[in-house]
């Protein structure tokens, strides 16, 4: 029933339908919400969410640990080339990877 699916911890309450089929990427802004929260807490969890997930397609995630300085505010996964790109909050890149490899500053810029 309706008012089931909207106490769902797992589900999307939504008025009308909602098709994701062309949807590449999805992103959430948690600034002015409406509860206070954890950030450490909420992103330790989807951290813990997306391991999982990778073990379980047969990724080896043994040896990754999170890193709360690397994954809050202003990352950027660019999946077609392999990078990670840690912005501030005007957008100037501060870290950068590629892959698994540290980028240095000359590199980035």
């Amino acid at each position: 029933s309706p008012s089931s699916s909207r106490n769902s911890p797992r589900g999307i309450f939504c008025t009308r339908t909602l098709n994701l089929r062309s949807i590449s990427a999805i992103g959430y802004d948690m600034d002015y919400t409406l509860v206070h929260y954890n950030v450490m807490a909420w992103e330790g969890r989807a951290y813990d969410y997306c391991m999982e997930n990778l073990k379980n397609m047969g990724f080896p995630i043994d040896g990754l640990a999170f890193d709360p300085d690397l994954v809050i505010r202003g990352l950027v996964i660019d999946k077609e080339r392999g990078n990670l790109v840690k912005a501030d909050r005007f957008g100037y890149v501060k870290r950068a990877m590629h892959g698994t490899k540290m980028l240095s500053t000359r590199a980035v810029r």
